[in-house]
């Protein structure tokens, strides 16, 4: 088992060899509440590590699955939401420290220890989806019975959907008359 102390997920690097090296570790409800701001509050995942050194670079590949709660948009029910990941981090030897793009981090020689805390609480919160629904909600989702919204145009005509090419001029909304004029520009 890796060094834990709530958010921070350490890797001893300074004195390892230039082979591969394999760690677990496990994070709680503790991890996601020691972030500020996270709307992650509960949580539990294994986190298994291969670290590969060699003279110019260590690859990380990280494999992470666990459950996060979640609350839903709609009804504001908890779930539990699975998490299942294998992202990857190349930390590159160079002159100082920087992130040089998502993935590639450069640390100096001297460098004692990685910290993978804030990298794994990323790549969980960004594996997260922007809508939020529970699960007994997806059926419907999937299934196309979701809610759908209309014009007054369109109810008024008592059809589901206009286009807007077959109304009369009297039956468009102002406020979309310049939208349609530069659609037809552009054609």
């Amino acid at each position: 088992m890796g060094a834990y102390e709530v958010k921070k997920l350490y890797i001893d690097i300074f004195n390892l060899q230039n082979k591969s090296y394999d760690y677990d570790f496990a994070i709680d409800d503790r991890f996601f509440q020691s972030f500020d701001d996270s709307f992650i509050n509960k949580g539990r995942a294994t986190i298994k590590v291969s670290l590969s050194k060699s003279e110019t670079f260590i690859e990380v590949s990280i494999h992470i699955d666990g459950i996060v709660e979640l609350t839903c948009d709609r009804s504001l029910e908890k779930f539990d939401y699975p998490v299942a990941l294998d992202p990857k981090l190349i930390f590159k030897f160079g002159h100082e420290e920087k992130e040089l793009d998502d993935f590639m981090i450069q640390i100096t020689r001297q460098t004692e220890r990685i910290d993978l805390g804030q990298y794994i609480y990323e790549f969980i919160s960004l594996a997260l989806p922007m809508k939020k629904l529970h699960p007994r909600f997806m059926d419907a989702e999937e299934d196309g019975d979701s809610l759908v919204y209309s014009s007054e145009a369109s109810e008024s005509a008592g059809e589901g959907v206009v286009d807007p090419e077959q109304m009369n001029e009297d039956d468009i909304d102002p406020r979309w008359k310049k939208l349609i004029e530069l659609k037809n520009i552009k054609r």
